[in-house]
């Protein structure tokens, strides 16, 4: 059985999502890395430096039996880039439907990944049950899989995506940045 973990990382507090890490893995896998790097419940902000060393050199992905993946969003620029458009204040778009369209683009430019993953596990993503916070969940619910409260997986993608923040390079994590495409993508699905 599959199970996954999705976080962001940036300033939360005002939305500012710079990072979104997304795990797969067994159960197994996901509760063996878990105990590997033992401090499993404490977000990575929160740990002294030398926690931090020693949990960095621990998060390991094959991407055979656990795979991990960490997005660029830098979604706060990107919205406020598309909201001083004129054709956007003209028309007085909500700020929730363009940062909807920007959830949308991001996962839509990843899910083939996960599905690809998924498939090669005999599962359908749409049954892997995402960890996440309430930060993530517009996210899972793009992707229209189940979604449960954080535990191991979640706080796993919490220390990925919070190496991605402080540009710590984690080796086996796939880094994608589709920062380029999205602005040109919402212009047509926001109907400019």
């Amino acid at each position: 059985m599959l199970i996954g973990g999705m976080d962001v990382s940036g300033d939360e507090v005002i939305g500012n999502y710079k990072y979104l890490a997304i795990i797969i893995g067994s159960r197994e896998n996901i509760q063996s890395l878990s105990d590997k790097i033992s401090q499993q419940r404490t977000r990575m902000s929160k740990l002294n430096k030398q926690s931090r060393k020693s949990i960095i050199k621990k998060l390991e992905f094959d991407k055979r039996n656990r795979i991990a993946f960490c997005i660029a969003l830098d979604r706060t620029k990107i919205i406020d880039e598309i909201k001083k458009l004129r054709s956007i204040k003209e028309s007085r778009k909500p700020t929730g439907k363009i940062i909807r369209t920007f959830n949308y683009i991001v996962m839509r430019k990843i899910q083939s990944q996960l599905e690809s993953y998924a498939r090669q596990n005999s599962i359908p993503l749409s049954e892997i049950n995402f960890e996440c916070d309430s930060d993530c969940i517009p996210f899972a619910n793009i992707l229209q899989v189940k979604t449960r409260s954080e535990s191991k997986a979640h706080n796993i993608a919490d220390k990925v995506a919070w190496c991605n923040n402080k540009k710590i390079r984690l080796p086996s994590v796939i880094e994608l940045d589709f920062t380029n495409e999205i602005v040109p993508t919402m212009k047509k699905m926001l109907n400019m």
